[in-house]
């Protein structure tokens, strides 16, 4: 009895457990740079998100989702250049590695995708796909690393990734209505003002400010700031996270915690489970030498 109800605990554990630990471990897609500047070169930043060294032999990078065709790695296209590629090497626990290229990123659009492949079995690890580049000297990248949302970011070469942009619809939107502001408050500085009466020697009150000339102040200041901003991370204007960006953060690190949650709950009810047989099988032992 003891057996048919250990067996199967034992068979899910073996093989959900390393699924589990998958998710908290492993080799991943981090930043992309599709369009460098003139005599730069594209490059694919991976991440380790362990804490071991892993190998890269076996690893292929490749710019579409399809890396075997008849059970072999696609070569010999009519363009070589974009051919699948095979990585080599080693990169060590929580640390980066860049793949560099001449010309193999599409501007218009491509699913960067990274696998694994085992004795001709391909395992697909991580992809991106996106419909357009960023702009020129401009990433694709996670925040944060490894396991966060892809944004737009400055440039960090096998580097932590910063200075990145949210992309979200809502933060775009946000921008738009930033946008459509400034110039109906352009448009309202630029309006004449009546001119004074010189023959008239009466004082005139002076005028106050309408909050719509408050408005066009601070919205002036925010348009004197965005400039600054944009000099800085070399790239157009980036509106600051919105709660929702900062609520995916904060989710990244819980889901490597309940990952760790789970891979300690299965080796206790591995433990358990074999305690309990030993301690089955030791009472049967004793109740046959007894009798």
């Amino acid at each position: 009895m003891a057996k048919r109800i250990c067996l199967p605990i034992l068979l899910t554990i073996i093989l959900f457990l390393p699924k589990i630990s998958q998710a908290a471990s492993g080799v991943v897609i981090n930043e992309i740079m599709i369009k460098p500047e003139s005599g730069q070169s594209e490059w694919i930043e991976l991440f380790n998100m362990g804490d071991s060294p892993i190998s890269l032999d076996g690893y292929w990078l490749d710019d579409d989702d399809t890396l075997m065709v008849s059970g072999a790695v696609q070569k010999g296209s009519e363009d070589p250049g974009s051919d699948p590629k095979a990585l080599s090497g080693e990169i060590q626990g929580k640390q980066y590695k860049a793949v560099t290229f001449s010309s193999y990123l599409n501007d218009t659009g491509d699913v960067p995708t990274l696998f694994s492949v085992v004795e001709n079995n391909e395992s697909k690890l991580d992809s991106y796909s996106y419909t357009d580049n960023p702009g020129v000297n401009v990433t694709y990248g996670r925040i944060p690393d490894g396991a966060g949302d892809w944004q737009k970011c400055s440039p960090t070469y096998e580097a932590p990734n910063a200075n990145c942009q949210d992309n979200s619809p809502q933060s775009q939107t946000s921008q738009e209505d930033l946008n459509e502001n400034l110039d109906t408050t352009t448009l309202v500085s630029k309006s004449p003002t009546p001119s004074s009466n010189k023959t008239s020697t009466s004082p005139k009150p002076s005028p106050q400010k309408s909050p719509t000339s408050q408005k066009s102040q601070v919205l002036g200041q925010k348009q004197q700031v965005q400039p600054q901003t944009s000099t800085q991370t070399g790239s157009s204007p980036s509106p600051s996270l919105t709660p929702q960006t900062q609520e995916d953060t904060n989710k990244s690190p819980t889901k490597l915690k309940l990952a760790a949650i789970f891979a300690g709950s299965g080796l206790t009810l591995i433990g358990a489970t074999t305690a309990g047989y030993l301690w089955y099988h030791r009472r049967r032992s004793q109740s046959n030498q007894n009798q």
